[in-house]
């Protein structure tokens, strides 16, 4: 079962900035990386970090 990712304010805030600086991320790149990321830490109080690489760079992703 797949589970339902919701974006906050602060996130899709994020993306826009990337976005006006050249840098575009998708949502669906942000769920393809929580699902299935190349690197995942937990952060404690139940967040966690995970992370794929992307042309040279490396998308972190927090969540809970």
């Amino acid at each position: 079962m797949i589970k339902r990712i919701e974006f906050s304010q602060h996130a899709l805030l994020k993306i826009e900035i990337l976005e006006s600086r050249g840098v575009t991320i998708s949502t669906d790149l942000i769920s393809e990386t929580i699902r299935t990321p190349s690197k995942l830490e937990a952060s404690g109080e139940g967040k966690f970090i995970c992370q794929q690489r992307l042309n040279g760079l490396v998308l972190r992703v927090v969540y809970q």
